[in-house]
């Protein structure tokens, strides 16, 4: 099966989570998108990662040399003028959804969405601006405030994620356990062309028979979780490891 037959195959799936997300988590998904698509926080976190251990643990790891001084800054002045450039972009098109929010009464989610992004990129782009600016010239405490925006981003997430749990958990379960449902023989299939009959039968079946056991006796979101954390350390082995710390 190729990649383009295999994406047909699980675009009704993937069309079905997508709405099951915008329906059941509307605040978390709307922000969790608006946050990937955000080309100045991507930029902040790359130098965030590139230059931590010369922000913080310059002398543990030897790295307090003036390579690594021209390097730190230099990274940080890209992520400046990248997240001006951003807010510029954002919020230039910010003011341009505003108008067509205002020339349509507020009528059009689509635009609505539109705007709402803009402006929070927007914002993205200038408080990354600032702190980058900053980060040239003492990276110690431009990487500290950056992982204090991005933990104040984190936590704002999680606070519009557990809102939608609060009214929207049972619809939610009940949309994750019927998409499985529609797509399981899907899922079976595919996985036993993609590893082998033989394969299939000795470890990932049994492990998807563990996990519809599992999805199915679901209560709570953080059943569903726990679940995927599972699945993420030990699949396709999570039978055979279990019957094997049992005996």
């Amino acid at each position: 099966m190729s990649s383009k037959v295999a994406q047909n195959e699980f675009s009704p799936m993937m069309t079905s989570i997508r709405d099951g997300l915008e329906r059941y988590l509307p605040e978390f998904s709307e922000k969790g998108v608006t946050v990937l698509r955000s080309s100045a926080l991507a930029h902040t976190a790359f130098a965030i990662l590139k230059n931590v251990h010369y922000s913080f643990f310059a002398s543990a790891f030897g790295v307090n040399d003036l390579p690594h001084v021209l390097s730190s800054r230099v990274a940080n002045v890209e992520t400046a003028l990248i997240s001006a450039v951003s807010a510029v972009h954002n919020l230039f098109f910010a003011v341009f959804y505003t108008l067509l929010v205002v020339a349509t009464l507020g009528l059009s989610y689509t635009v609505a969405a539109h705007c709402r992004e803009h402006w929070v990129n927007g914002i993205y782009g200038v408080v990354t601006t600032s702190i980058g600016m900053v980060s040239v010239l003492t990276p110690y405490y431009g990487t500290g405030l950056n992982l204090l925006f991005f933990r104040s981003i984190w936590r704002s997430l999680m606070s519009d994620y557990q809102h939608d749990l609060n009214l929207f958990e049972r619809p939610l379960l009940r949309k994750v356990k019927a998409i499985w449902k529609e797509n399981r023989t899907l899922i079976f299939d595919f996985t036993r062309l993609k590893v082998g009959d033989l394969r299939f039968q000795n470890e990932f079946k049994p492990s998807l028979n563990h996990i519809e056991k599992k999805l199915y006796e679901s209560e709570k979101m953080d059943n569903l979780v726990d679940l995927m954390v599972d699945i993420w350390r030990r699949f396709p082995k999570m039978v055979q490891l279990e019957t094997s710390a049992g005996g």
